[in-house]
């Protein structure tokens, strides 16, 4: 029957009805594996977009949560003790219509939905997780030098290849719209190098909550797993009811795994004696 995700597929959550029609406590169901809205223009702006092996740190409320580093980034946070938890990905984000996706995104998903009942939550992207601020403005000050007579906005895709930095430039709230960008580069000055520094180390996002069931990959919810005999999936309290799939309460990440679930249940079901 399925869960609650993908309601276009004709899956609207009816064995869940099924389950508590039946008398069995489930848990209710809320979208995992889900996308996030920001109300950030630049991000909306950049629909379709996608930046990866950035390094993405959650606030809730200014206080730090957690860190997820790129596979490409030095290690610049072994000191800090107070982060919730440290990981490493070759992190990719999708910016859409409404906000974030990507795996990077819907695999954190069920830490922001538990994060959103704490207080406001704020997410800083530094697309240069392998440069400290130094490096950064190095970096800066070779592409300026090798191309001083260009207009700035004519080297944005040298600084920053995907064509996404002229929206960050355009949007007010990164402090960066006082930079002319109809002007020659060597007249940056150097004060302006440095909020570009500031600005593509922190990249602000303000994250205001998840998308529902329609854009959801997966619905968590359902019974229990120590409820079901795993070797027919049977319920241990209903004998002559079979569970598979999206029925059982299991969180998993994107990649595959909740269509294996469902294969592999399924098998399991269909063939037991």
């Amino acid at each position: 029957t399925g869960g609650y995700s993908h309601p276009e597929t004709g899956s609207t959550g009816d064995g869940f009805k099924f389950l508590k029609d039946a008398g069995i406590k489930i848990a209710e169901a809320s979208p995992s594996l889900v996308p996030i809205s920001v109300n950030n223009t630049w991000v909306k702006n950049l629909s379709g977009k996608t930046v990866e092996n950035i390094k993405l740190t959650f606030y809730v409320d200014g206080v730090k949560k957690k860190i997820i580093k790129s596979k490409v980034e030095k290690d610049l946070d072994t000191n800090n003790t107070s982060v919730y938890k440290n990981s490493v990905e070759n992190n990719r984000i999708l910016f859409t219509h409404f906000g974030l996706s990507g795996p990077t995104i819907l695999n954190n998903s069920k830490l922001i939905s538990d994060w959103l009942h704490e207080g406001e939550i704020t997410l800083l992207i530094d697309l240069f997780p392998h440069l400290d601020e130094k490096g950064l403005d190095e970096y800066l000050l070779n592409i300026f030098d090798n191309n001083k007579n260009k207009i700035f906005k004519n080297i944005l895709n040298d600084i920053y290849a995907g064509n996404i930095l002229e929206e960050i430039f355009l949007d007010k709230n990164n402090n960066l719209s006082d930079i002319d960008l109809n002007k020659e580069v060597n007249i940056v000055s150097k004060s302006e190098r440095r909020k570009l520094v500031n600005v593509f180390k922190n990249l602000k996002v303000n994250i205001t909550g998840l998308m529902g069931f329609d854009k959801a990959i997966i619905a968590d919810g359902g019974i229990e797993p120590n409820e079901v005999n795993w070797e027919n999936m049977s319920l241990k309290r209903l004998s002559n009811m079979r569970v598979t799939g999206d029925m059982i309460n299991i969180t998993r990440p994107s990649g595959g795994y909740s269509l294996q679930m469902c294969w592999t249940t399924g098998y399991v079901a269909g063939t037991a004696e």
